[in-house]
């Protein structure tokens, strides 16, 4: 493989209307998709948005908005990213191209390269 191919999933429809910013956290978060804590002074991506008349917000730390940037050329749904990506490794063997692992942070790389593990392992 050369090049990084992109995580598709069916997605019914996106917000009716939506903020997004990448503010430096004051307080503890969670990020919606890996459950870790994003520290205080960490950036992180903040989604705000209306879906079908109900306000929500979605916090992602800077990990897995790597891991969203580079897999998820087409949009994903908030908090089931991991699963996605889980799936998308599995239909490709766990031959995953070195062009989808390098622009990762290096918490996403260790997380994507422990699922290509798991992957080969079972």
């Amino acid at each position: 493989m050369d090049t990084c191919s992109c995580v598709y999933i069916d997605v019914d429809k996106g917000p009716d209307f939506y903020s997004e910013r990448m503010p430096i956290a004051r307080k503890s978060h969670k990020c919606g998709e890996c459950g870790r804590d994003i520290l205080p002074g960490e950036k992180y991506e903040c989604f705000s948005g209306c879906w079908d008349r109900i306000f929500n917000t979605h916090k992602t730390c800077s990990d897995c908005l790597s891991i969203r940037k580079t897999f998820f050329c087409y949009g994903c749904c908030f908090g089931m990213m991991l699963e996605f990506l889980h799936e998308h490794i599995r239909d490709f063997g766990g031959e995953i191209s070195s062009d989808c692992i390098i622009p990762l942070t290096k918490a996403a790389r260790d997380k994507v390269c422990d699922m290509i593990e798991a992957m080969w392992e079972d």
